[in-house]
């Protein structure tokens, strides 16, 4: 398995509207990276409110109709509209049908990051997936995974 890491410094740019909702999800929302999990034929995108950090190890399960087979996996992640201050700011994501994917890199110091990771095998068909904070000593930051996308290819 190989994985490929992109690091795209990303500057939070916005307006916020005053029927938006709380002042909070208005800073979310006016300074979320318009980052995409690629080409891929099937992706999931998850809400602003998933947030991992110490208080929040998981997130999930999410349904997604995944079936088996070689893909290439992309992700993207984003430190928040507090930016990223410490370190340990991955993820990785498993599957009901066993399926475990490799660790999201590192993004601090920058605000956001998108990973790919090539021939990555599904030997069953998926139906969810669930997000994980990756245990490590060191200054932990919240992350926000913002999608999964799965490109299949040729075994």
């Amino acid at each position: 398995m190989s994985g490929v890491f992109f690091a795209l410094a990303v500057a939070a740019a916005g307006c916020a509207d005053a029927d938006a909702g709380p002042p909070e999800a208005l800073a979310f929302a006016s300074s979320r990276p318009a980052l995409t999990c690629g080409e891929s034929a099937i992706v999931m995108e998850f809400p602003d409110s998933v947030v991992l950090d110490e208080d929040t190890q998981s997130a999930g399960p999410y349904d997604i109709t995944l079936p088996a087979g070689n893909y290439v996996v992309r992700t993207a992640t984003w430190m928040g509209p507090d930016g990223g201050i410490g370190s340990n700011q991955q993820w990785y994501f498993t599957t009901d049908s066993g399926y475990r994917s490799p660790e999201t890199s590192d993004s601090s110091p920058v605000e956001s990051s998108i990973n790919q990771f090539d021939d990555q095998v599904l030997g069953a068909a998926t139906a969810e997936i669930t997000i994980h904070r990756v245990e490590a000593a060191g200054t932990i930051d919240r992350v926000h995974p913002l999608c999964l996308g799965f490109a299949p290819t040729e075994p």
